[in-house]
C-alpha cells in the first residue's frame, strides 16, 4: 500500500509535470492500493476556504 501526501496527490490530480517519474509509475501501473490520508483532505480544504476569505466582492 503507498500513502499519497497532499503534494502528489494535488500533482496527480491536475496532471502536474511536479509529480516524479518514480511516483506516476507507482500510480498509474502497480496493483497496491493508493490511500490518501483524511489529513490531505483537512489541508486541501483549508487552502480552499483560506483563498475563498481573501476574495474581495
Amino acid at each position: 500500500m503507498y500513502l499519497l501526501d497532499t503534494n502528489a496527490l494535488l500533482f496527480f490530480l491536475y496532471n502536474s509535470e511536479k509529480l516524479s517519474q518514480k511516483a506516476s509509475e507507482i500510480i498509474y501501473h502497480n496493483n497496491e492500493k493508493i490511500s490518501v490520508s483524511i489529513v490531505s483532505m483537512w489541508e486541501i480544504g483549508n487552502q480552499k476556504a483560506s483563498n475563498d476569505s481573501r476574495r474581495s466582492f
